[in-house]
């Protein structure tokens, strides 16, 4: 039977590379002594300065519960700390530390060191269409998963 969609290839496509990137999260994560939650938390904190942990727990899909457990190991590092909401007195706001900060860049520019190899090896006008596709990609799965 036709698969119009290629339904079949990118499954396998994607599975291969989501295991791939959470086999390259763990192992440079474990260098900097933080699991792969963690460090999308730090991320959204980053992103997002002074947000809730309902919010971190909102961006990266997790029940609040998880975020919180993130959110605590965090904060026990010295990467994250908690301020008190001026509006309202019961609420935290969640800001990263200089600590965090430096931790954060020091994954990005790895990461980033390996995108760049990868990337080389594909044309300028291929590339753009890559990131375009997977930008909306993620777009359309953030919005189903919302």
């Amino acid at each position: 039977m036709a698969d119009p969609l290629l339904l079949q290839p990118f499954y396998e496509a994607l599975s291969a590379l989501a295991r791939a990137y959470q086999l390259r999260d763990r192992s440079t994560l474990l260098v900097e002594g933080v699991t792969v939650t963690e460090c999308y938390a730090l991320e959204a904190v980053i992103r997002d300065p002074g947000c809730s942990v309902t919010a971190v727990a909102r961006e990266l899909g997790l029940n609040k519960s998880s975020a919180s457990r993130a959110i605590l190991a965090l904060e026990g590092r010295g990467l994250l700390r908690r301020a008190e909401d001026p509006t309202e007195h019961r609420a935290v706001r969640l800001q990263s530390t200089a600590r965090g900060r430096a931790l954060h860049r020091r994954v990005v520019t790895r990461v980033v060191a390996e995108y760049r190899g990868l990337l080389a090896s594909i044309s300028p006008p291929r590339r753009r269409q890559l990131v375009d596709t997977l930008g909306r990609l993620a777009e359309v799965t953030r919005k189903r998963l919302a």
